[in-house]
């Protein structure tokens, strides 16, 4: 059973204008492991990305997680203390295979 794709849409704000992109959710995991397969199997010697730039995308997931839990307060990324606020793969994994078997 395939499920339809959710829109991948990016909006960035910044003092000089509004950039929105729409960005092609199918290929965006399959253009991360090409670049990062060669490197995990041992046929590229250091990694196509610093660790700093592979975390960032998930501080961003906790940030968010973290601002929602907080009445939505501005979180920034760097020098945050988020205390508990983390995130529980178990749990997101039963829901998503939850929301697929729902399908």
């Amino acid at each position: 059973m395939e499920s339809a794709r959710l829109p991948l849409q990016l909006t960035a704000v910044s003092n000089k204008a509004v950039y929105q992109i729409q960005i092609d959710s199918g290929n965006v995991y399959r253009g991360f492991l090409r670049y990062n397969l060669e490197y995990l199997a041992g046929r590229a010697e250091s990694p196509p990305y610093s660790m700093d730039e592979l975390l960032e995308p998930e501080l961003a997931a906790i940030a968010a997680l973290h601002s929602e839990r907080h009445h939505r307060i501005p979180v920034l990324l760097e020098g945050s203390d988020w205390g508990e606020d983390g995130y529980d793969g178990r749990s997101f994994a039963a829901r998503y295979r939850e929301a697929l078997l729902a399908h």
